[in-house]
Parts: structure tokens; sequence; C-alpha cells
């Protein structure tokens, strides 16, 4: 039988940034699902079960913690419904994006 995954580690202030865009009614539908994804992996749920009660597929439900994982607080994440189309998005440095130097 697998071992499910540990419950993400994710910070009070991310915690209240991700229950505002999962409650939001005109959020992008993309934008709602990804932060219950990581809602409910704080919360300790398991991947598989994750994936049955939001209709999407497990490997979506571990990219979506890994991704967490790698880039931290979801501040600096898009919250347009363009912006979350590629899964390969990286954040700009605010300075690099507003004309400072530093590395992009």
């Amino acid at each position: 039988m697998p071992v499910s995954a540990a419950a993400l580690p994710v910070s009070a202030h991310d915690r209240a940034v991700l229950r505002r865009w999962a409650n939001a009614s005109q959020a992008p539908a993309t934008l709602v699902r990804r932060a219950k994804i990581l809602l409910l992996a704080g919360e300790g749920v398991a991947n598989t079960q994750i994936a049955e009660r939001l209709e999407v597929s497990r490997p979506t439900v571990i990219a979506w913690r890994k991704r967490y994982a790698r880039e931290g607080s979801p501040d600096s994440w898009p919250t347009t419904a363009s912006s979350w189309i590629s899964s390969s998005w990286s954040p700009v440095p605010i300075h690099a994006a507003t004309g400072g130097t530093g590395d992009a």
C-alpha cells in the first residue's frame, strides 16, 4: 500500500492568501482549484483524495505541491487566468521587471 505524502507546510500568511483565492467568486477557476489543492495538502489530505475531491489528476496535485515547495509564497504568483495557463511560469524579480538591475 502506498504511503501518503506528509502534510504540506503552509505558513499562516500563505494559508490566508490561499483561502481568499479559494473563496473568490470572480477568480479564474484554475486559481481557485490550485488554491484548494494547496489548502487540502496543507491539512494533510492524501494526494489521491485531493484529486478525487477536486476532480483533477493525482499528478496535478503532486505538481502543485512541488511547485509550492519550490517557489514558496503565492503572493508572487500571477493571479490572472492567462498567467496561469503555462505550468512553466517562473517569477521575475520586481526590480528586474521595473528596469532595475538584478538577475531576471
